[in-house]
Formats: structure tokens, C-alpha cells, sequence
């Protein structure tokens, strides 16, 4: 799950007896019945033709992150619901091996444009972040949002053959893609930018504030 662009991924151990197959994904462990692999070996066969042939995406990778060349690229759609393409210039990615697993991408467009891109994972049943995106849209001194998704429901990785030894909360990946702006404000290049972006910082405060009261 550190490899950041995994939706989950497979496990398969063994002894010289038995053999048991577990995944990991945002949500934490499933695990799948232990077997004797010399009384079903074709259970054990399924199971292995099964992991060496199966595509990226039944791999758990994610698949609108791709490779040209030695570049990394990110496929998405804008808000017309048309396919945009992100040159992904570096990540930023939370250690945690469950959670929400926030990852930043550094991306730019084909005409050179910066923006960051959040991805995380948030649970099922909690409220979408597209109410807040839509209503940050304007708010003075607030980071704008230009498009938004969300896909993968951590629900559809876990099948009914599955073990768990408790009731797990779904979680779903968005993806968040904001406008970038300059360097933190600790990179001022003089007096005057310093105080251009606290003023900024404390005239956004309020209108989040009174966004995070309305949305909860």
C-alpha cells in the first residue's frame, strides 16, 4: 500500500502444508480460508493462474496512472466530463498504511499550467467533498477547485469468500484538483509578499469557517 498508486494489494503465504491468500487495502486486512494445497490442488492451481495472469487493474493498481516514456501521467476528466491528461511532476504521500492515505500530486497540463492534486480516501457513508468544492467556488482568500471525482469503493475489492474478523466501514477514493499557487509562505522574497499572503491567509479563515458550519 506504500506504492501510491494501489487501490490494494494481494498476499499470498505459505507453508509446506497450507496456503492462504490475504489483501490489504484502505480499510486494513481481508483474509481468505487457509487451505491444505496437497489435498485441493486445483484450488491451488486457480489461486496461482489466477495472480500471474491477472491484468494491472484486477492487481489492485490504479489504472489512470500511467507511464510514457519516464514520465508519469494521470488521466482525468474536467468538468465537462472530458478526458484531461496531467504530467505528474512529484508526490507528496501519507505513511499510514490504512486511513484516509492522502497522496499530493505536483501535475501540469500541456501548456505548462501547475496544479495540485489530492487524492484520499474517505468513508462511504460520510458527506461528499463535492458540496464543499462546489460551495468554496469564489470565496476570497480560499484555494480554488477546478474539478473533482470520485471512484472506487473499497466495498467492491472485498468478496463474499472473505473473512473478516469485524464489519469494516467502506471507504472511497476522490480526487480533488486545485488550482496551484506559489510556495509556502515561507518562501516570501520580500516584506510586502509576506504580508500579501497572511492577509490572505486571514481572510480565507473566516469563509472556511463558516463553510465547514454550513456543510456539517
Amino acid at each position: 500500500m506504500q506504492q501510491i498508486n494501489r487501490k490494494f494489494v494481494f498476499v499470498l503465504a505459505m507453508s509446506e502444508i497450507s496456503a492462504r491468500l490475504f489483501q490489504f487495502d484502505r480499510t486494513g486486512l481481508q483474509q481468505f480460508p487457509k487451505f491444505n494445497y496437497h489435498k485441493n490442488p486445483l484450488e491451488f492451481l486457480h489461486l496461482i493462474v489466477g495472480l500471474t495472469i491477472a491484468d494491472d487493474e484486477a492487481c489492485g493498481f490504479d489504472t489512470s496512472v500511467v507511464w510514457k516514456g519516464t514520465s508519469r501521467y494521470m488521466c482525468n476528466n474536467d468538468e465537462n466530463h472530458e478526458p484531461f491528461e496531467y504530467k505528474l511532476v512529484r508526490a507528496i504521500a501519507s505513511s499510514d498504511f490504512t486511513g484516509r492515505g492522502t497522496v499530493l500530486w505536483q501535475a501540469n497540463d500541456t501548456h505548462g499550467i501547475s496544479f495540485t492534486v489530492e487524492e484520499s480516501w474517505r468513508f462511504a457513508d460520510q458527506q461528499s467533498g463535492e458540496k464543499l468544492a462546489d460551495l468554496s467556488r469564489g470565496l476570497d482568500g480560499v484555494g480554488q477547485v477546478l474539478t473533482r471525482e470520485e471512484s472506487f469503493n473499497t466495498s467492491q475489492f472485498r468478496g463474499p469468500g472473505s473473512a473478516a474478523n469485524t464489519p469494516v466501514r467502506p471507504r472511497v477514493r476522490s480526487r480533488i484538483v486545485f488550482r496551484m499557487y506559489e510556495n509556502s509562505i515561507d518562501k516570501f522574497k520580500s516584506r510586502e509578499q509576506f504580508l500579501n499572503a497572511f492577509r490572505d491567509a486571514v481572510a480565507g479563515t473566516p469563509s472556511i469557517f463558516i463553510l465547514f458550519f454550513c456543510w456539517y
